[in-house]
């Protein structure tokens, strides 16, 4: 029995002695942050999941954009050699 109070007081010396009948034991501290963590962690999966597909849509945005420039400054190019051509 003594060795059993040792243990229990070992144990409360590492985890601290409940201060009140309504302390909230350590192991229903630790399930409350794991349901913390996960929530958290879905929450970070769908953030990145949606920057994800915003970008991609960006990237492509983008990619359009350049290729119409390109073609732009194509025609331009090509009227450009032209009055080169008729000023020779």
């Amino acid at each position: 029995m003594e060795e059993l109070k040792r243990s229990v007081s070992g144990l409360e010396d590492f985890v601290g002695a409940p201060t009140t009948d309504n302390a909230v034991s350590l192991s229903i501290k630790n399930e409350q942050h794991d349901e913390q963590i996960a929530t958290l962690k879905s929450a970070h999966r769908d953030w990145v999941k949606e920057f994800d597909a915003r970008m991609r849509s960006l990237i492509e945005d983008f990619s359009e954009f350049v290729n119409t420039v390109k073609e732009n400054f194509r025609g331009v190019d090509m009227e450009i050699s032209v009055l080169k051509r008729a000023l020779e």
